[in-house]
């Protein structure tokens, strides 16, 4: 079975970015957005994105479905939730959006990772986990039931996860403000 058939990405990109100084769906490396860059990636390994947004204009050239976060002073949690109750899907890709350098080879390995009675994976970068994840619908949906008000709430609940050592440094380089910026510019140098 094609795991990538049964995977829908959420991309997590409602926040309002006030470290960064404006909504990280329209920040930029260079002349590309950080949801231009996730989106390439996402239409070469092939699989559908939900953009969840405060504002849907911020998402209205990237394709895919559009879904707002109404909270004003929502989590990503409440982004994945707003996803998974609009979207039903077997696996669930979760890319916040504020970590827009993951390569297509390590978004492809995650996805299509043998996770055989597993309910999670995740990339990890010198013993550091990272983004995106891959996340099965029951895992996610019991712990909306059991009252979960985080992702560490939901892997916490004690079913089986695979991590993935990536040579892919970018699943752990999150940009929040100027200075994390500023090292991205310097990393997409390379």
């Amino acid at each position: 079975m094609n795991r990538m058939h049964h995977t829908v990405c959420i991309v997590l990109a409602a926040g309002r970015g006030r470290r960064l100084g404006g909504p990280k769906v329209l920040a930029s490396l260079g002349e590309v957005t950080f949801a231009q860059r996730i989106r390439s990636v996402l239409d070469e390994v092939g699989i559908p994105t939900v953009w969840v947004v405060r504002d849907p204009e911020h998402a209205r050239d990237l394709g895919g479905t559009v879904l707002v976060n109404h909270l004003p002073d929502g989590d990503m949690f409440s982004s994945v939730k707003v996803g998974i109750r609009a979207i039903h899907a077997q696996w669930y890709l979760i890319w916040p959006v504020d970590v827009p350098l993951v390569s297509t080879g390590t978004v492809s390995l995650v996805i299509s990772s043998s996770y055989s009675g597993v309910s999670a994976v995740q990339p990890r970068f010198e013993g550091r986990r990272g983004h995106p994840y891959l996340v099965h619908r029951r895992l996610l949906t019991l712990g909306l039931s059991n009252g979960a008000g985080s992702m560490r709430d939901v892997f916490g609940m004690g079913f089986p996860m695979r991590f993935i050592d990536v040579q892919d440094e970018a699943v752990v380089l999150n940009i929040n403000t100027p200075s994390d910026l500023r090292k991205a510019m310097e990393f997409t140098a390379i």
